[in-house]
Parts: structure tokens; sequence; C-alpha cells
């Protein structure tokens, strides 16, 4: 989703709206131009998480750099010496690979602080509402209040798909591998291509291909910069959860 954002304050604003859920204790790297990928981690408290948080956004940062890259780094906490220590060290490590970061900034419930000039100023309602506007207006669902909601609406009821699991296990053993993977990523491009939810019976047999690492994989491969929205909005990595009690894999 592109947005037009004139002020800290509206970036702030949209923060929610990128990720889908409310941030607390977060550090977000917010794209200034669409080369790059939005990304969200848990607020690092020590050295040691630091260098994790870096060790986890480089390689995908890295993968797709471009001349002219930069992002906002906005750290969600009311830590704001945390902030400016966390803010600055990673802006050093972004420009380590080319990454500019020409707004950095933290947020508390009430107001932004720029992490670069000690400006600071009030989260207005008014930017709230805009934001809410923008994006009900392209047909975005409004953000949810934190992770735990978000991930819960990603599960499905799944007792319908239980109840075919031994019934397709069955039919998975006449089968080969080989053709359960290339049913499993025909499947994918054709609910990228319709947009259409699978069937139950569709989501057991996607279930059992993915019990296979091979083909797993492939599936997981196929999640990129341009259809990440495809797959989170649509709850397709919902049916990817092995074994039907356990959690999505994405966390």
């Amino acid at each position: 989703m592109t947005l037009s954002i004139h002020s800290p304050d509206e970036l702030i604003a949209a923060v929610p709206h990128l990720l889908g859920f409310k941030a607390e204790e977060s550090i977000v790297f917010v794209p200034l131009r669409p080369d790059l990928p939005l990304a969200r981690v848990d607020l690092p408290t020590t050295a040691r998480q630091r260098d994790e948080v870096w060790g986890a956004i480089r390689g995908a940062f890295s993968r797709y750099v471009q001349p002219g890259a930069s992002v906002a780094i906005v750290c969600m906490t009311h830590d704001q010496q945390a902030a400016e220590l966390i803010g600055h060290d990673l802006a050093v490590r972004l420009a380590g690979i080319g990454i500019d970061t020409p707004l950095k900034l933290s947020a508390d419930d009430t107001r932004w602080y720029d992490l670069d000039s000690d400006d600071s100023g009030l989260q207005t309602e008014s930017a709230r509402d805009q934001l809410a506007a923008t994006t009900v207006l392209a047909g975005r669902a409004q953000p949810v209040s934190n992770r735990d909601a978000i991930a819960a609406s990603l599960v499905r009821d799944r007792e319908p798909v239980a109840n075919l699991m031994p019934e397709t296990r069955a039919e998975s053993a006449q089968s080969t591998q080989n053709r359960e993977g290339q049913w499993a990523l025909g499947r994918l491009q054709q609910f990228h291509a319709d947009g259409i939810r699978l069937t139950d019976r569709d989501a057991a047999r996607l279930l059992v291909a993915a019990e296979s690492i091979p083909i797993r994989d492939a599936l997981w491969n196929d999640i990129g910069r341009d259809n990440a929205g495809s797959h989170t909005e649509s709850h397709w990595v919902s049916f990817l959860c092995v074994p039907l009690d356990s959690e999505c894999w994405p966390g």
C-alpha cells in the first residue's frame, strides 16, 4: 500500500495501517521508496539483541537495495533513551549497505519525537482520521489492536479440514511427491490469479502436501515482496499449519 505522508505525525499514524495492527515496543522500518520491504521487529534491549535484529533484517534489505534507497526508522516505545540508541545504531548499519535513513522517529502513546533534531509534537486525531479514511477508500481493513489479534484473524475453523485429513492422507499415499508438489504450486498460482480462497478439500490436500519439506519450501519460496500482501490478506498462510493443533509457521 502506498500512502502520501507529509509530516512525522502522519507517518506515526500510518504505521498501524501499514502493519495491520498497533505496534508496541517495536522498531519499524518504513520504506520511503517502493524498492524496499516494510519490516517490524521487537525493540531490542541489549547490544546482543541489536545484533540479532540486524542479522534478521540485513538479508532482506540487501536483497532489494537500489541506488538512492531510503527508509524511515520508527521506534514505538516509551523509552526515549533506548529509541535514540537503537535508532542511530541501526541507521549506521543501514548506511553500510547503501540505505539512507533521513527520518528517525520515536513515538509513545501521545507524542512523536525526531531522533535527529530533538523536535517533537503531539500525535493528532486529525492525522489518524485522515489515514483511516484513506485506507478505507483503498479497500483496506482497519488495523487491529495488537499482534495476537491479527494472528487470530489468520486462523480459520480447523474442524472441517481436520475431518477430511484421514481420507486425504489415504489419497496422497496413492500419489507421488512430484505430482502433489506440482498440484500444490499450481493451486497456489491459481489462487494468485483469482483470489478465491481454498475449499476445505483443497486445504486438506495442501496440508498433507506441505508435510513434505521440499514441497513446503517451494511454497514458502513463492512468498516475495510482490505477493506478500496476497498471501497474508487472503489467509493463505493460515492453511500452512502442521499439525492442525499447532501455531501457524509465520507466528
